[in-house]
């Protein structure tokens, strides 16, 4: 069971990755539900989401932008976190895109570059997103945090994206982890893979049956009956 969170229009959703297709549908089923948005992404990124926000259907104030490099991990998430802290903003839900960087192939082959930016972004920053939004939900007694994986995290390895599987595979038992630790705490935790829906197939089976479900109850609910 988990603690009911505080009004929608008093609270903030945070979308990490929020360029990429997935985080902007997940940033868009926040605002429907009426949370404001912390969207945070690559600058070059982030820069193409600006003419779309209109059609999110919130104000202007409710949606904050900030450019940040999360493949830094302590540094990345540790200046994020204290930009929000210093905007008194009361994050209550957390997605973290965490299948961002995708570099498969031969293993010898890839790139020692590429192999790091990918680990640190996908379980270095994930982990201390959960690290320190994490506290701050336990300490409020409620929130939600939603991982983002792929399904190469559920194979025993995968011949030609080791490292990413791998990844995935962190990504998968973090959540799951974190779910036992947060049990009877309030707070919520679920991974969704990206398999359950297609970056362009509809966010409402996928999340129905996570910890944000509720973001997608209204629109199931609204359904026509047949």
């Amino acid at each position: 069971d988990y603690s009911p969170l505080p009004a929608a229009e008093n609270s903030w959703a945070l979308v990490t990755g929020a360029a990429t297709g997935l985080g902007w549908k997940l940033a868009r089923a926040c605002a429907n539900a009426g949370y404001g948005l912390i969207l945070t992404d690559q600058a070059a990124s982030l820069q193409g989401l600006e003419d779309f926000y209109e059609t999110l259907g919130v104000s202007a104030d409710r949606i904050l932008q900030i450019p940040m490099n999360l493949a830094d991990p302590s540094g990345g998430v540790a200046l994020l976190h204290s930009h929000i802290k210093e905007e008194g903003l009361d994050v209550c839900i957390l997605f973290v895109c965490s299948d961002q960087y995708s570099y498969t192939g031969n293993f010898l082959e890839q790139k020692v570059d590429n192999l790091d930016k990918m680990l640190a972004l996908n379980v270095g920053a994930t982990t201390v997103l959960c690290r320190l939004f994490g506290e701050d939900m336990l300490k409020a007694g409620r929130g939600r945090i939603l991982l983002i994986g792929a399904p190469q995290g559920a194979s025993l390895g995968v011949a030609g994206a080791s490292a990413f599987a791998g990844s995935m595979a962190f990504i998968r038992t973090l959540a799951n982890g974190l779910r036992k630790e947060f049990a009877d705490t309030g707070v919520g935790i679920s991974c969704m893979e990206t398999s359950s829906l297609g970056r362009d197939g509809s966010l409402t089976q996928a999340l129905e049956n996570t910890c944000v479900g509720f973001l997608v109850k209204k629109e199931v609910d609204a359904a026509p009956q047949r």
